[in-house]
């Protein structure tokens, strides 16, 4: 028998809760013939140097081809957000941010609440009065390409995010992308692709804006290069192979 473990952010949250689980992970680790974790952070969490890191894949419909090269009017810089209207996504903070940089800044923002309360229904009527954003509470894949491909920088500065698969979907569209440092993709590429915020704080954001703009040309280069590494056809391919070589070490 093999045993091919992955490890994901649910995983590292079970860890730091419910520590009467450490006995399993070195017994995960002695039993398993791979492991693969999610991100480089997962991986580091559960102190597994030797597993794969793994993405997940995105829709070949991000993938096309850009027709047209956006770059901001009149000197205006347009963000974009997607993902759920949820704390830990931090959208209360941009929407905070923008109106005070109401001269440079433009804000899409795609999503919509889970739990009715009274947090969301602040948020809500933040996105319906501001004068500088515009939320879609829904998009169908292909309107969510054209926004992405309307925008300039694409922003999640979410906690504790697993993956992100958004942050791929935006990079696919020659987007850079902004996020928060230790979760999510933060680490995975080894050239840069955007920019990582160590706090939450106004002045940590634009300073990393204002080195996505400096540095644009190469960034946009960088996200569409990575990007093609995620289609979902090469992710099954090599986990695919993992299975293989665990197979052949196994001598099944």
């Amino acid at each position: 028998k093999i045993l091919v473990c992955s490890i994901r952010q649910s995983d590292v949250t079970i860890k730091r809760k419910k520590i009467w689980l450490y006995l399993f992970i070195p017994i995960i680790k002695k039993f398993s013939t791979s492991l693969i974790s999610l991100n480089p952070s997962i991986r580091d969490e559960f102190a597994v140097k030797d597993s794969s890191i793994i993405g997940n894949g995105i829709d070949d419909i991000f993938l096309t081809e850009r027709s047209v090269e956006k770059i901001g009017d009149n000197g205006r810089t347009k963000l974009i957000y997607v993902g759920r209207l949820i704390r830990r996504k931090n959208i209360d903070f941009l929407i905070d941010f923008v109106p005070k940089y109401r001269a440079d800044f433009d804000l899409t923002v795609v999503g919509s609440g889970v739990k009715q309360d009274t947090w969301l229904n602040k948020v809500e009527r933040d996105l319906e009065n501001l004068s500088n954003v515009t939320h879609k509470p829904y998009l169908t894949p292909d309107n969510l390409v054209k926004e992405l491909d309307a925008a300039d920088i694409f922003i999640l500065p979410s906690f504790n995010e697993t993956w992100g698969i958004v942050y791929l979907e935006a990079m696919a569209r020659g987007l850079p992308v902004i996020y928060m440092h230790g979760t999510g993709i933060d680490g995975y590429f080894g050239k840069t692709i955007g920019g990582a915020l160590k706090t939450l704080d106004n002045d940590s954001l634009i300073e990393v804006i204002d080195s996505i703009r400096k540095n644009r040309t190469e960034i946009v280069a960088n996200c569409r290069e990575y990007s093609k590494s995620f289609y979902w056809r090469i992710i099954v391919r090599d986990i695919f192979d993992i299975y293989q070589k665990s197979i052949k070490n196994k001598n099944i």
